[in-house]
């Protein structure tokens, strides 16, 4: 006897479910094209670019669930959940091509298997949908809200589920069916009817089987109106998301309509900003990550993105967001390498600072002298530009200066100080050792010395882009007048600039940060290590060098290269590293607001253990030693990989 079961057993009718079907698609589909005709009033169309990279994508968020598996706790019941529906339609599919069709697919061994899994997967989405209700209703983490809609999605999953069971039960009751053992749910449930007389079994049947029918139609029609929306809109906001985060959107400073610049008003965001808003699921793993959060400011990107979304659908001419917000942030990307929706949270709050520092003239005062030292000064600092080369000539044996007795031509690279190395006493340390073990290597390098402007790192990302694109530009014009084309840069944020943005400006460049370029030569065998150190070590992740650009191996490899230390890895490390507190123009902001980032992460390197910090960034350099200071842990000793 071939394995296989009746399709409709005791329902008569059963056409009916497709005019219920068309129903409730009709209105799904209303409320789909009402979100659509919302993303369209921003800017721009949304455009698929690299077609195989976006689809792979959606393969590994959407289908294998990545980002939302890293918390398993809550990331395996959403899988089993996810993964429960989509069999269930792929065995919905089967049997509709087997009824109307012909073709016998429902049978033998397949059927078998699907069987199985159907109620395995099925048993699990059950108890993942019971263990969120009670989670919501009475153990409910910080970073959720609990809202109507979010009961209703899971009441429907936990119905539609359940009153499946319950008619597989009576099914294998009213059959006996002979392969009830690969229904181990429903079998399991089938002698509850065992006292249920066969004339009253039937239709007992019947109405549940309907009933589930009902409950299947409503979840369908209802998917577009609440939280069960990101069914649809979180896979194309994966298949539509910016590939990286390294780049700002360039800002034609001539097309301002009517002087307003920025992000505002509705008109002013573009068609991916208003699908990320609606697609956000409101999980809160982009608040857990926030740093300005964790220490204590007002700062959380989830309510940013939902404030988007109410500003969308009640058509508001701004978002209710304050001021205090949007400068909390550290620009550290930890949102968006939690959000498993890839919402930019970094690319917004850039359009919002932009439009408060160039349209509303509503900025903190420490930026006013910000911007009036990179103006007249060309670095944060304001120090007179004839003192900014002054770290090489103190040099036992200074670089060649490119333009002072050099031909540009006649070296490979350009080591590139930044502001930090050529005015920071601390940092200009880095420069000089960084600068010997180039010069040990045999490299043919030069600097720019007293030349060297900002790079523009500190302008772009306060919102200011008149001064980003001044600085930009004039680098722009050095860089060719010098026929700069490889670069070794110091500092992670001007790296993460030179590399990822100054392409929108034409230039082309080859780009090092100097722990990929040590590591290189490390590896080449023109650098080697003598030195042994003793004692256990631990790494700080730069955000502009890890999240932002995937450096994690090179400063970790250079690291352990050296003999006698123990490098031990903080709690949150790499891609889940915590922000020092310098980024987004904190380095020169007053931090009044709630607690200190930099002493929050000090914290968690105290509690390492570990005897040494190595960083590879000049901002982590100052805020870091500064936090471990204020916690009494001034003993660890700080120091560049260089170093």
């Amino acid at each position: 006897m071939t394995p296989t079961r009746p399709l409709y057993w005791n329902i008569e009718h059963h056409w009916l479910m497709y005019l219920g079907m068309l129903l409730a698609l009709g209105i799904c589909f209303n409320g789909f094209y009402r979100r659509c005709s919302m993303w369209r009033m921003g800017r721009g169309a949304m455009t698929p670019g690299d077609l195989r990279a976006r689809l792979k994508s959606v393969l590994f968020e959407s289908l294998l669930q990545r980002r939302i598996m890293r918390r398993p706790l809550s990331g395996a019941p959403h899988w089993a959940i996810f993964w429960c529906f989509a069999v269930s339609l792929f065995a919905t599919a089967v049997i509709s091509v087997q009824e109307h069709l012909g073709m016998p697919l429902f049978q033998g061994s397949f059927y078998l298997w699907l069987s199985l899994a159907l109620d395995l997967l099925g048993g699990l989405a059950l108890a993942a949908a019971l263990f969120y209700l009670l989670r919501r209703a009475f153990f409910k983490p910080a970073r959720m809200d609990n809202t109507k809609t979010d009961f209703i999605a899971l009441g429907l999953i936990a119905l539609i589920l359940f009153s499946g069971f319950l008619v597989e039960s009576l099914r294998i009751a009213g059959t006996n069916d002979p392969w009830a053992s690969w229904s181990p749910v429903g079998n399991f449930l089938a002698p509850l009817w065992g006292g249920l007389d066969a004339g009253l079994l039937r239709p007992v049947f019947q109405a549940l089987w309907w009933g589930h029918l009902f409950s299947a139609l409503v979840f369908i029609a209802y998917m577009p109106y609440g939280k069960l929306a990101h069914l649809m809109t979180a896979p194309l906001s994966q298949f539509f998301h910016d590939a990286g985060r390294r780049s700002l959107p360039w800002m034609n400073l001539e097309d301002a309509d009517a002087g307003r610049f920025g992000i505002a008003r509705l008109a002013d965001y573009c068609a991916k900003d208003l699908l990320d808003a609606t697609s956000c699921t409101d999980c809160g793993r982009c608040q857990d990550g926030c740093p300005a959060w964790r220490a204590g400011k007002k700062l959380s990107p989830k309510k940013n993105i939902q404030a988007v979304r109410m500003q969308l659908e009640r058509h508001l001419d701004a978002p209710d967001i304050s001021a205090q917000e949007v400068w909390a942030c550290t620009t550290c990307g930890a949102c968006e390498e939690q959000c498993p929706v890839f919402v930019r949270h970094g690319k917004l709050m850039a359009g919002w600072r932009r439009n408060l520092v160039l349209t509303e003239d509503d900025y903190p005062a420490e930026f006013q002298l910000l911007y009036r030292n990179l103006e007249r000064n060309a670095n944060p600092w304001g120090v007179g530009r004839a003192e900014r080369g002054l770290w090489n000539d103190e040099a036992e044996t200074p670089v060649p200066v490119l333009g002072k007795g050099g031909a540009a031509q006649a070296y490979e690279y350009l080591y590139w100080a930044g502001c930090s190395a050529s005015f920071d006493a601390r940092n200009q340390n880095t420069a000089r050792a960084v600068c010997g073990l180039l010069r040990l290597a045999g490299i043919s390098f030069a600097i720019l010395g007293d030349n060297e402007p900002c790079c523009g790192d500190p302008a772009r990302r306060t919102g200011n882009e008149y001064i980003f694109q001044m600085l930009a530009r004039a680098n722009v014009e050095l860089f060719k007048n010098y026929g700069v084309k490889k670069i070794i840069t110091a500092c992670p944020h001007c790296f993460n600039v030179f590399s990822g943005e100054y392409a929108q400006l034409g230039l082309e460049l080859e780009v090092t940060h100097h722990t990929q370029f040590l590591f290189r030569l490390l590896r080449a065998g023109k650098l080697k290590l003598t030195k042994a150190l003793s004692g256990i070590l631990t790494y700080h992740d730069p955000c502009y060098l890890g999240r932002y650009n995937g450096e994690f191996a090179a400063p970790r490899e250079l690291l352990r290269a050296v003999g006698g230390i123990s490098l031990r890895e903080m709690s949150e490390c790499k891609a889940e590293s915590f922000c020092c507190g310098a980024g987004g123009g904190h380095m020169w902001l007053e931090d009044n607001d709630g607690g200190r980032i930099n002493e929050e992460r000090a914290r968690h390197i105290a509690a390492s253990g570990a005897e040494r910090l190595a960083v590879a960034c000049p901002y982590c350099m100052t805020m870091l030693a500064d936090g471990l200071r204020s916690i009494g842990a001034e003993d660890l000793r700080v120091a560049d990989i260089g170093e």
